[in-house]
């Protein structure tokens, strides 16, 4: 019996194999070594982390118009467009992840909405938030 690896049948691989099924680590010693390979994209899953708490606690100090501010528009503006910054990152190598394409236009909606919310509010503050994180060239 024979593997097809690389377009070449491979007796060597199957003997391996049942070495290291059974136990036997003489096989990593041998004269040949096996080398791994760099995981293809597709492969590799890149973990997803959610803003740390220190991180959020820096945003809302810069941010927050007094010391126990956390719901502003301001605050709530800066934290979604740095998550949405992490979120196009996260895009720009993975193109097909789609379920996460949704969750960034939600965050880009939302952030819209807060926006429109503080010009119609305080124009000021509007145009103060927008230079800051520099929004709207």
């Amino acid at each position: 019996m024979s593997v097809e690896v690389d377009g070449k049948h491979c007796r060597a691989f199957l003997a391996r194999l049942a070495q290291f099924a059974s136990g036997d680590e003489s096989w990593y010693n041998s004269p040949v070594r096996w080398v791994e390979r760099e995981p293809s994209p597709v492969w590799f899953k890149e973990e997803m982390v959610p803003l740390s708490k220190s991180q959020k606690e820096a945003i809302i100090r810069e941010y927050s118009r007094a010391p126990e501010d956390t719901g502003s528009p301001e605050v709530q503006i800066a934290l979604l467009t740095t998550r949405i910054n992490e979120l196009t990152e996260h895009l720009k190598m993975h193109k097909h992840d789609e379920h996460s394409r949704r969750g960034l236009l939600k965050m880009v909606g939302q952030r819209r909405r807060h926006l429109t919310y503080l010009s119609r509010e305080d124009p000021d503050r509007y145009k103060e938030i927008l230079q800051r994180l520099g929004l709207r060239k």
